[in-house]
């Protein structure tokens, strides 16, 4: 089996001048074609609430070589948090410049040039719109929840995120706030016998937050 041949079938959400604002994968993995017997999707769908078409889609993809669409950075960041991939195996050169900027709703994501008219429609069928943030990350758990992790805060955490199981997984953040915190602590003679105790521990979070940097959100 290819190591770096990827493929993934899922559904792109498409907005009406033809923009992708995002592509969810329901089947992926590795290897150079999409496995016989895969469930794939075959007609196109709309949402009149965001304007949007929702488009099947199937991609075969080379991991090494830059990302061509949005799509194809959707597959790459799914491979990422399913932890099909590891972290720094897969290139996503120029990927920023392919997504667009998008507002993550209570719906699903909406254009930006859509976002009042679809707040007013939905206002007026009694329903209040939330929008969680505009940016061209989504957040991870809306798309992949990985197993054997606790995420306190799911804003923090972005499709594409590396998480190891086994441990809660705290945003870049807070890992170093909490560095910050005991340092402080350390460095001013408070709580005495801990620096006794352990001496420079505080050199070895330093270090455990840098090689564990990559699994944080950005």
């Amino acid at each position: 089996m290819s190591t770096t041949q990827a493929w993934g079938v899922g559904i792109a959400t498409v907005a009406a001048d033809g923009t992708t604002l995002d592509t969810y994968f329901r089947h992926l993995g590795f290897g150079e074609a999409v496995p016989a017997g895969t469930q794939t999707e075959s007609q196109t769908h709309t949402d009149p609430r965001r304007g949007v078409s929702l488009v099947p889609t199937s991609l075969v993809i080379d991991t090494t070589a830059a990302p061509t669409s949005a799509s194809d950075v959707y597959l790459r960041l799914h491979l990422l948090s399913h932890r099909l991939a590891k972290p720094r195996t897969v290139n996503l050169d120029g990927a920023f410049g392919l997504l667009a900027n998008v507002a993550w709703t209570s719906i699903g994501p909406v254009a930006l040039d859509a976002l009042e008219d679809v707040r007013y429609n939905q206002l007026k069928q009694g329903v209040q719109l939330v929008v969680n943030g505009v940016d061209k990350f989504p957040r991870m758990t809306d798309y992949v929840v990985p197993s054997g992790v606790r995420i306190a805060d799911a804003s923090r955490v972005r499709l594409g995120a590396h998480l190891a199981s086994g441990r809660p997984n705290f945003c870049r953040r807070s890992c170093w706030r909490w560095f910050r915190h005991w340092r402080r602590r350390i460095h001013h003679g408070h709580a005495v016998w801990w620096r006794k105790r352990n001496g420079d521990r505080w050199r070895e979070v330093l270090a455990w937050c840098k090689q564990r940097s990559w699994h944080f959100a950005r």
